[in-house]
């Protein structure tokens, strides 16, 4: 198909014949170039366009999807599979112009517009036009229905919150409603029905019931009346092992929120978790969990498993074959008699945004949320009886904004908060635990166990921490350096992993024990101060500085240690090992190779004296973290540098090549 060059109008559509489905597919639209009296008042961009549009008039109905961005995600329309179809792009002008293009077995077809109203685009000829669909998934959820004549042609559609229809084999699937018209085609590859594909062509959408006229490719079955209706709330009195026979297939696949009353067990858990695609909402506050051994429960064993009575089952809602949790699963109400929360019952359970833990329960498992990326809040009813949380209970919570440890918790284990940026609060009764700002330590406050990752800048470790926990800092990413105190022994494996903007550290003379990937990832370092005259031995420490670029990150060692650091394990691969003096900072005056440097702390101005006079000396200060702020090249006996105008903290001060820190007041 060709285009005539000059300024016209012209619309190109398929007129919809029943009889002919099976031959055509709506040739969309569309080289139009308009004008028009008067201009747009509103500002459009391409984030204007963004989301699904109905084309009304086209015949059949169309729909086009767009990403925002100048990007057509998606065309949908009656038989378009049998098209070969290569979405294009599109702009649209300030004042509402819109041009794209679209290539339809192998033609190119300009697509032309404007907006007349923010949700309405006129596709030129005033009869073609766009229309925004403001609410994709108005019609969100699970339908059952069929065709009214039929026994046998019934559908069981699940749409999401776009608005596709979701299921195996789908090919193309779509259905809005705007203004109470209903749009949709449903298309799937396995051609086993003639019902596989149909669209629907004049329907309505009011109380929950689609009601008109689809089409289909049988001859026989053109124009029948369809009905659907809306699956979402059940409410079942159970009896333990039973939840899967009391409800029928069509409610397994439509059910959207449940609640159950009665006794329950591990089987009617598998049951929620496998059979019952749709969940979103589960409430078991009337639901009373039995006891259930045998093969058919949640972990999938080969072998008979003992399922505890008054215990969310392990993998209740994470399918340990498929690796994936309940991921629509939103809202979950615990029966209020349970005591425990089983290892992995909740993980990947990615909608999840809310859980109040009852006061009977006793501990939380292994990963039990592991991966809830979405759960925002965690309220453990009083008076509680937690006594446990498992390792990785709450990991990788990304969105978890607070925890209040209660009084009766003596076991947390390792990363139980990892990946997390919640604020964690002990009470101040608990004998075990205790927590400073957001961040959880034991009771004694030796052992810093975590540090919510929102921490930002220069971070001060209290001056009774002996021990720095497993991955203690985990993807604190906004962490630019650290004070580590003279208390500190030990740093434990993984301990400031991913603090990939960490830029120096300083590790006491103290420390005695790195361990394995301490500072993995920490690829933006610039300076590391290693304050012990003797190298820790990190001959056991595998990958301990791996991704830290030791070319240009600058290890500083005590005076007269420099040999030792370049032939001991993992250090001795840093490329600039330079020495500095090792005094305390907090004395007037610090000697080092003959020179005095004085006062110090400062105010900010730092004398220096006894420089050589027969050459050039390279004077300069840096911020602990590597970067210059001040230079000078002299060849008198004395000079000073002024950072009177920094903020206060400590910096380095390079004399020819030697470094000594310096504390400005």
């Amino acid at each position: 198909m060709t285009f005539n060059q000059s300024i016209q109008k012209i619309t190109i559509s398929i007129t919809f014949n029943l009889n002919l489905m099976k031959r055509i597919f709506t040739y969309l639209v569309l080289f139009i170039v308009l004008s028009f009296s008067g201009p747009v008042s509103a500002q459009y961009s391409n984030a204007s366009l963004n989301g699904p549009w109905l084309g009304v008039n086209f015949e059949p109905d169309m729909y086009l999807i767009f990403d925002g961005n100048g990007n057509i995600n998606e065309m949908g329309s009656f038989y378009n599979h049998e098209t070969v179809i290569n979405l294009g792009t599109y702009s649209v002008t300030s004042s509402g112009y819109l041009s794209g293009n679209i290539k339809i077995d192998n033609q190119n077809f300009a697509l032309t517009g404007q907006f007349i109203t923010p949700d309405s685009i006129d596709m030129g000829d005033r009869i073609h036009s766009l229309l925004k669909i403001p609410n994709a998934g108005a019609l969100a959820g699970s339908w059952s229905g069929g065709i009214v004549s039929s026994n046998y042609e019934n559908f069981n559609i699940s749409v999401n919150s776009s608005g596709k229809i979701t299921g195996p084999n789908t090919w193309l699937a779509h259905i809005f409603e705007r203004n109470g018209k209903v749009v949709g085609f449903f298309d799937t590859k396995d051609g086993s029905n003639c019902w596989h594909q149909f669209q629907l062509v004049n329907c309505t959408y009011k109380n929950n019931r689609i009601a008109g006229i689809a089409a289909s490719e049988c001859k026989d079955n053109q124009g029948q009346s369809i009905v659907l209706t809306r699956i979402s709330n059940k409410t079942i009195s159970a009896v333990a092992g039973g939840l899967s026979s009391a409800l029928t297939p069509n409610e397994k696949s439509g059910i959207t929120s449940l609640k159950v009353t009665g006794t329950i067990d591990a089987r009617d858990f598998k049951t929620m978790r496998d059979d019952i695609p749709q969940l979103t909402e589960i409430d078991l506050s009337g639901a009373t969990i039995v006891a259930y051994s045998g093969l058919e429960g949640t972990t999938d064993a080969q072998t008979i498993i003992n399922y505890p009575a008054n215990a969310i089952p392990a993998h209740a809602f994470y399918n340990v074959t498929s690796k994936e949790g309940k991921k629509d699963l939103s809202t979950f109400i615990f029966p209020s008699g349970i005591t425990s929360v089983g290892r992995l019952a909740f993980q990947n359970c990615t909608s999840l945004t809310s859980v109040s833990i009852p006061p009977f329960v006793t501990s939380l498992g292994v990963q039990a949320f592991y991966n809830c990326t979405d759960l925002v809040k965690v309220s453990i009813e009083p008076p509680s009886s937690l006594t446990a949380i498992g390792k990785y209970a709450f990991g990788f919570c990304s969105k978890l904004i607070s925890v209040t440890i209660p009084k009766s918790v003596s076991s947390i284990g390792i990363v139980a908060f990892l990946g997390s940026i919640a604020s964690v609060n002990v009470d101040a009764d608990n004998l075990y635990f205790s927590s400073l700002n957001g961040a959880l330590y034991n009771k004694q406050k030796t052992s810093l166990i975590y540090v919510p990752n929102y921490v930002n800048g220069d971070y001060d470790i209290p001056p009774s921490v002996t021990r720095i926990a497993v991955d203690a800092f985990y993807n604190c990413l906004g962490l630019s350096s650290i004070t580590i105190p003279s208390s500190v022994k030990t740093i434990q494996d993984w301990a400031f992993e991913n603090c990939t903007f960490l830029t120096s550290i300083s590790i006491p003379s103290s420390v005695d024990s790195i361990g394995s990937y301490a500072f993995y990832n920490c690829k933006r370092l610039l300076s590391i101060f290693a304050n012990s005259p003797i190298p820790v031995n990190l001959s056991a420490s595998d990958s301990v500085f791996n991704h830290v670029d030791k070319n240009m990150c600058s290890l500083f060692v005590p005076t007269g240690t420099i040999g030792a650091y370049k032939v001991a394990n993992k250090w001795k691969d840093f490329s600039r090992i330079l020495e500095f003096s090792n005094a305390q900072t907090k004395v007037d005056l610090i000697q080092m190779n003959g020179l005095k440097v004085y006062p110090n702390p400062s105010d900010g101005i730092v004398k220096i004296e006894g420089l050589n006079t027969n050459h050039k000396n390279e004077i300069a200060i840096y911020t602990i973290g590597g970067k210059l702020i001040r230079k000078k090249i002299c060849s008198s006996a004395t000079e000073m540098m002024n950072i009177s105008d920094r903020v206060a903290g400590l910096y380095l001060l390079f004399i020819n090549g030697k470094a000594i820190k310096i504390l400005k007041n």
